[in-house]
């Protein structure tokens, strides 16, 4: 995310399969961190975060410390192995450490059984399906309470969730006279950052028989809470986009539809958005509690088959309606300079590193070979994400990064940078009214 998102974290979060976090924050450490969460990392035993690693390497390693030298590059920067601190700690300065390194290159490596090992302990992928099964979410306080979302019904793979769980809270699905269909138990896991007044939130996936009244949520022998199940689904339809409509450019687009429900029910409804026609789809818009929302064009790749979903759930019971084909503009692609930073001053003959990245709705994250580097002084630079360039002439450079896409339209980013013997300073200058 850009440093302007306003996140409800304080700079990031993540759990298996998902990060997010702000760029730029902590030098990116905190997205580092979220993504170490999202490839199923624990924390370090440092700094006071919760749900720590049991099989961390005390001995070798106590208090999280790295154990060997840690070198940054880009940067320039080395880490003593005894006072820097795994990433994945609360601690700083920190830096990967050997133990979650090789975690992670057995996850990430491009090998046969590493790929199948990550797939099958982590499941990221829902695989579709004919058969019906409901999506449970919420939050567990340490005062007993809980806090439920919205649940979805969806169709998956027969059998790909079907496992009972272990832990010690137990979601039940009942039919009548309290009849047992389906039992799946949880540990839930801890909040963003570790939550001092939470138990956890938890996540599950439950097969749906046919039948079922109630869903209720125990902890032992104690019941927390009952969830009825209404009678009848929700019902809804799309006022617009109309079939044939086209949205040129970055909207915001207005997406509007009616939704009812006959046993007067909350209903929340998600918006997925498909540019086949419907045979893949994203999330675009989630938590809708009116009628309307406005898109971001900028994110829904081009398409002259491009289809809306609408999802809408009155606590449980799910109905989704499709809307009409239209079109969307393609987009050109969103370019990125992480360094150098603005502003940032070198001696001549000094390495410079260049490093960006470039984003398309069309495309996803573009190759190397369509990034180009060109120095408003000494022209081209260079091609690719990461670059370094010791050969600047002295004096005030604009670096520009041109990323073009697969339909050859380009987008840039720039910074301003100096080189020269001596830093400069710039005087303050107070503007007075």
């Amino acid at each position: 995310m850009h440093q302007s998102v306003n996140s409800p974290f304080v700079a990031g979060c993540g759990r298996t399969g998902v990060a997010a976090g702000k760029l730029g924050t902590n030098g990116n450490r905190t997205m580092a961190h979220e993504v170490g969460h999202a490839y199923n990392l624990p924390h370090a035993p440092c700094g006071g975060a919760a749900n720590t690693d049991p099989s961390w390497p005390t001995t070798t390693n106590p208090n999280a410390i790295i154990g060997e030298v840690g070198v940054r590059p880009a940067a320039g920067n080395l880490f003593n192995p005894n006072n820097a601190y795994d990433l994945m700690s609360y601690c700083k300065p920190a830096w990967f450490s050997p133990y979650n390194y090789k975690k992670l290159l057995k996850i990430t490596a491009p090998s046969a059984p590493a790929s199948a090992a990550a797939s099958e302990a982590f499941n990221l992928a829902h695989i579709a399906g004919d058969e019906p099964y409901v999506i449970i979410s919420g939050r567990l306080a340490d005062d007993g309470s809980l806090a439920l979302r919205p649940f979805w019904q969806d169709a998956f793979a027969p059998g790909q969730y079907d496992d009972e769980g272990n832990g010690p809270y137990a979601i039940e699905l009942r039919g009548n006279e309290a009849q047992v269909l389906f039992t799946r138990r949880f540990d839930p896991f801890s909040g963003p950052q570790g939550g001092d007044h939470e138990i956890g939130h938890f996540h599950e996936i439950l097969p749906y028989p046919a039948g079922v009244r109630y869903i209720v949520f125990r902890h032992g022998d104690q019941t927390l809470r009952e969830v009825p199940v209404s009678a009848h689904a929700p019902q809804a339809h799309w006022i617009r986009p109309h079939g044939g409509d086209s949205w040129e450019g970055a909207g915001p687009f207005p997406a509007a539809w009616e939704m009812s429900d006959v046993d007067g029910d909350l209903l929340t409804a998600q918006i997925l958005y498909s540019r086949d026609a419907g045979e893949t789809w994203m999330p675009v818009a989630v938590n809708l509690r009116a009628g309307e929302a406005l898109l971001d064009g900028r994110s829904l790749g081009g398409s002259q088959q491009a289809r809306l979903r609408l999802r809408v759930s009155d606590g449980v019971n799910t109905t989704e309606v499709d809307s009409e084909l239209f079109q969307i503009a393609r987009k050109a692609p969103l370019a990125l300079i992480t360094h150098p930073r603005m502003a940032t001053v070198y001696a001549p003959d000094e390495p410079v590193p260049l490093q960006g990245f470039a984003s398309d709705a069309e495309d996803g994250m573009l190759p190397d070979e369509a990034l180009a580097w060109d120095s408003s002084l000494d022209g081209h630079l260079g091609v690719g994400a990461s670059l370094f360039v010791d050969t600047l002439s002295p004096g005030h450079h604009v670096i520009t990064l041109t990323a073009t896409d697969g339909d050859g339209q380009v987008s840039t980013a720039s910074v301003e940078i100096l080189i020269s013997r001596h830093r400069l300073y710039l005087p303050i200058v107070q503007r007075s009214d």
